[in-house]
């Protein structure tokens, strides 16, 4: 038929409509079918963008839906995977929902507490004012001002999260540290004690524990709580230091190195073994180890350059 003009398609579109049901193959009637054909196509299309649109709605609608405590099981689900900033959005838009439930507010202190301790301080103290019985929120507190060094005030606000929940944790190992800081050690042992009756199977508080009785001399019993703190986690590698130690200060040598060499590189544990030889007083064989260090690959070259100098200066002036 060859090229139909703008003009002259609808005559021809007509001319075609009006056959009485005869379909002339190769015929200038060819192209209505290719003219339905893209109708059909065009409301397809039409078509699938209404339901992804109904879609999206129908999503939007039932998001708006979900409740703030569904918010906050999701914002703890998200913690408890190490996504922090999805865990925020989650608290934030259960805030949202529920702007007069405490505990979302709560929640969102606790993750401000590393990034942003002043700002906790603010959101904690915000609570505290309209319930000051809130025990998380005195805990919370407690935190944050521990965060930016003001120990008295972070002793005062963890005994009186305490005081108001006795089983609280996070309140009573921190006040033990806090205790610990201040050089009250006798306080900080009766906290930690405390705190082992509540959690047995918390290697956190057996090493705390651990390292309360470092601090207090009793290396014996310090050896024995951090042994039982790396049988419910056997990588910790702080808690293999801390045995190091015990067990240095016992002048159990070989068994302090070989503590120190599940905490880290050859060179680090070397160099602990010679700090602890240092602080029994055994300059001469501290300045040894500190030489093998030097000797070992690693990052820490600053550091035992430091403490064989410390070294050398204790022997000159014996």
């Amino acid at each position: 038929m060859g090229f139909v003009g703008a003009r002259s398609r609808g005559r021809v579109v007509a001319s075609c409509l009006a056959l009485s049901g005869v379909l002339l193959l190769g015929s200038g009637c060819g192209p209505v079918m290719g003219y339905f054909e893209l109708r059909s196509r065009e409301r397809m299309r039409q078509q699938q963008i209404a339901a992804h649109q109904a879609a999206l709605e129908a999503d939007a609608r039932a998001r708006k839906n979900v409740t703030a405590e569904e918010k906050l099981e999701n914002g703890d689900s998200s913690l408890r995977a190490g996504r922090i900033d999805r865990a925020a959005w989650s608290y934030l838009e259960a805030h949202r929902r529920d702007p007069d439930n405490p505990v979302a507010q709560e929640r969102i202190g606790f993750l401000q507490v590393t990034r942003d301790p002043t700002r906790a301080e603010v959101i904690f103290n915000r609570l505290l004012e309209e319930d000051p019985t809130r025990a998380e929120a005195h805990a919370g507190l407690g935190l944050a001002r521990f965060a930016q060094g003001n120990l008295e005030g972070a002793e005062a606000a963890l005994k009186r999260a305490v005081d108001l929940d006795p089983e609280d944790p996070v309140a009573i190992n921190t006040l033990a540290v806090v205790y610990d800081l201040q050089g009250r050690h006798d306080e900080a042992g009766e906290q930690f004690a405390r705190l082992e009756s509540l959690r047995p199977e918390d290697p956190n508080v057996a090493n705390n524990v651990g390292v309360s009785l470092l601090l207090l001399g009793n290396f014996v019993d310090a050896e024995t709580a951090l042994r039982r703190a790396l049988v419910l986690s056997p990588d910790d590698k702080a808690t293999w230091n801390n045995l190091g130690l015990a067990l240095g200060h016992q002048r159990r040598y070989d068994e302090a190195l070989e503590a120190f060499r599940q905490a880290g590189n050859e060179q680090a544990a070397q160099n602990n073994l010679g700090y602890v030889l240092y602080l029994n007083g055994e300059y001469q064989e501290a300045l040894a180890h500190y030489e093998s260090a030097l000797l070992e690959d690693g990052d820490a070259k600053p550091k035992v350059l430091r403490n064989l100098e410390a070294a050398r200066q204790a022997i000159a002036q014996r």
